[in-house]
């Protein structure tokens, strides 16, 4: 009885197509997605956060200039050793860059707005 409800469901979708659930309207336009699919389902948000904030090609500056000065956020800090000063260099950082993103960047916008508020709480910024 499966096999023969797969026989019939591949041959609809052979005759048929099916629905793309994964473009890029759902996962954005720089191909990056699968690496933040995987970092998540890692449980590695922090990376995941920061594949979305890296910059990318093409890029207007004043939105690659924003996703440097992300990158860079804990240039003068050990984040290992000052948890307090990463926190603080985040949040600053995070308030400095929203006004600075793009008015279509909704996840990378609701990222920083919620690491401006609760800074290197990534999971919550997702």
């Amino acid at each position: 009885v499966v096999q023969q409800k797969l026989e019939i469901a591949g041959k609809a979708m052979k005759e048929y197509g099916f629905i793309n659930y994964f473009g890029m309207q759902r996962f954005g336009k720089f191909h990056d997605t699968h690496e933040v699919g995987i970092a998540i389902m890692k449980g590695d948000f922090e990376g995941a956060v920061n594949i979305i904030m890296r910059q990318k090609p093409d890029e207007f500056p004043r939105i690659s200039e924003a996703r440097k000065k992300w990158a860079d956020r804990f240039e003068s800090i050990d984040i290992s050793k000052d948890e307090n000063a990463a926190r603080e260099a985040e949040m600053k950082c995070a308030r400095a860059i929203q006004r600075d993103l793009g008015r279509f960047m909704n996840c990378e916008k609701s990222i920083v707005n919620s690491l401006s508020r609760k800074p290197r709480d990534y999971k919550r910024a997702f």
